[in-house]
């Protein structure tokens, strides 16, 4: 253990509460918590609410029948410090905002989590954590808390957990204590779940160290519904970004009718495992999607659809595969909208491990454009249908039908497939 940083928090902790003891000259306002669960609430509040000219600290007692304060809209700054007190809890969600002079958890017991979705809570002195050497944990899972100094006390199990899209932030003078606190396992990423890391930034605000969480690894889990703009729909807590892999699996159906923010993910996975998982996106009118790479039914028996009827999904990376490495099927369905790819040719059935799959390109409606050459049965021992019977495709490459497995190409209708550099069987 660096003794010299131990003392320095030790000495700079001990501060802190000399200045906390000043606050107790004035009276303590406590939450109750009879009429809601409103912080602004005043009747909420025994003693008046905290933000009362003159008020002393917030002490947030366990209440009845509301246990613990929400904060989900802009309230008044505090006029002391804050209190979770034993078997109490905090909650800050989308649109809240406080600012309170210190926060304080664990100071005479356990307290129960202060957790931070959303919103923005600024601590202008302390946020002490577990500063009795009892449990006080912060959990901040979206929004963003900002605090002058960052103190925790790990003897009764307090520590920082950040996760989605929640952010902290210091002055830069905390962060050889922040990195103890991350070696040591106090401030934490995803709960500490496997692929979680915390992220320090030291360069986006000039002295100071923002903290954020990220996995490489994003998995769509229709928590709330099937849109997958929606980053309460992803085991993250954000919509994928171009540093992650997406995974549209476990049977699961994503939805896409906009465009979501981020819409670049490094790669897209629809149905892909070792074993047999499964996965259906659906892209409808004004969705837009621009994945690095896209790969449908993957690995494994896996077997994945996409399904499109407007919108536009371009591949700017250099893999569109459908059926890879697999023994399972990959289907893509284009009936309306654009699909794209830059520079990546567009493969069904290949790959180098199991590789007796299926893969399906079945083209309706819309326009494909692509920017490479389009091989159907690409690897030895698999399958491919390819079915163009209306819209528009342009290959900039060759269309090659069963390179090294067994593929069937069928043009029909009112569809134009232009080839410019020729086909081949």
């Amino acid at each position: 253990m660096n003794t010299n940083r131990k003392n320095t928090a030790l000495a700079l902790t001990a501060m802190a509460l000399i200045s906390l003891s000043f606050e107790s000259l004035y009276a303590a306002v406590y939450w109750n918590g009879s009429g809601s669960s409103d912080w602004a609430n005043a009747s909420n509040w025994t003693g008046g609410l905290p933000s009362t000219s003159g008020a002393g600290d917030a002490i947030i007692n366990p209440g009845s029948p509301n246990a613990k304060p929400v904060i989900s809209t802009a309230v008044a700054a505090t006029a002391g410090q804050t209190y979770v007190s034993i078997g109490a809890g905090l909650q800050m969600t989308a649109g809240g905002s406080l600012t309170t002079v210190s926060l304080v958890t664990g100071q005479w017991g356990n307290s129960n989590v202060v957790d931070v979705s959303g919103g923005n809570l600024t601590i202008s002195s302390n946020l002490l954590l577990g500063n009795g050497g009892y449990d006080g944990k912060i959990n901040i899972s979206g929004g963003t808390v900002t605090a002058n100094y960052l103190s925790i006390n790990t003897g009764g199990g307090a520590k920082m957990n950040i996760g989605g899209s929640g952010a902290f932030i210091a002055p830069v003078s905390n962060l050889g204590n922040i990195n103890y606190w991350i070696t040591n396992k106090a401030i934490i990423a995803g709960n500490g779940a496997t692929g979680w890391s915390i992220v320090v930034d030291t360069t986006t605000l000039s002295g100071k160290v923002i903290l954020t969480a990220f996995n490489p690894n994003n998995v769509f889990t229709a928590a709330n519904n099937n849109n997958y703009a929606e980053s309460g729909n992803w085991n993250n807590g954000l919509v994928p970004n171009s540093a992650q892999s997406a995974f549209v699996n476990q049977s699961l159906t994503a939805e896409l009718s906009s465009i979501p923010s981020p819409n670049q993910p490094g790669s897209l996975y629809v149905g892909q495992g070792a074993g047999s998982e499964s996965g259906t996106l659906e892209v409808f009118s004004a969705g837009v999607l621009s994945p690095g790479n896209l790969l449908i039914g993957r690995d494994g028996s896996s077997s994945g659809t996409i399904n499109q009827s407007g919108g536009t999904v371009t591949v700017t990376g250099g893999t569109f595969g459908i059926s890879s490495n697999s023994n399972g099927t990959g289907s893509y369905n284009l009936s309306g909208g654009i699909l794209a790819t830059t520079s990546a040719p567009l493969l069904l059935g290949y790959g180098t491990g199991l590789t007796t799959g299926t893969g399906n390109f079945t083209m309706s409606g819309g326009t494909l454009n692509l920017g490479a050459y389009f091989s159907a049965a690409f690897a030895s021992g698999t399958k491919a249908n390819v079915s163009f019977s209306g819209g528009n495709a342009t290959i900039a490459g060759s269309l090659t039908v069963g390179r090294q497995g067994m593929g069937l190409v069928e043009i029909s209708g009112t569809s134009c497939v232009k080839p410019p550099h020729g086909a081949s069987r």
